[in-house]
C-alpha cells in the first residue's frame, strides 16, 4: 500500500499522508482488493471480488482497461 501512496503522490510537503477525496478511497480500497486477491485468491471471480469488497465497478473496469493497454504495448514490443 505504501508504494501506492507513493505512486499516487499522497504525501503532503512534510511527508505525512494526505487526507483523499472520497474517489482518491475508493482507488485505494479498488488497489487494496485486488493485491489481496492477487496475494490470497480467496474470491474466484472478479464479480465475487467487487461484490464481497463493494468495489465501484466502473473504476475497476477503468484500473483493468489501462492494464490491458500497458500490456499490449508490452506484447507489441516484444513481437517486433
Amino acid at each position: 500500500m505504501m508504494e501506492y501512496f507513493l505512486t499516487n503522490n499522497y504525501f503532503d510537503e512534510i511527508g505525512a499522508a494526505k487526507d483523499l477525496s472520497v474517489d482518491e478511497l475508493k482507488r485505494l480500497l479498488t488497489y487494496v482488493a485486488i493485491e489481496y486477491h492477487n496475494a490470497d485468491g480467496k474470491p474466484r471471480t472478479i464479480r465475487d471480488l467487487v461484490n464481497k469488497y463493494s468495489l465501484d465497478k466502473k473504476q475497476l473496469k477503468d484500473i483493468l482497461e489501462k492494464e490491458k493497454l500497458r500490456i499490449d504495448l508490452i506484447i507489441h514490443q516484444i513481437g517486433d
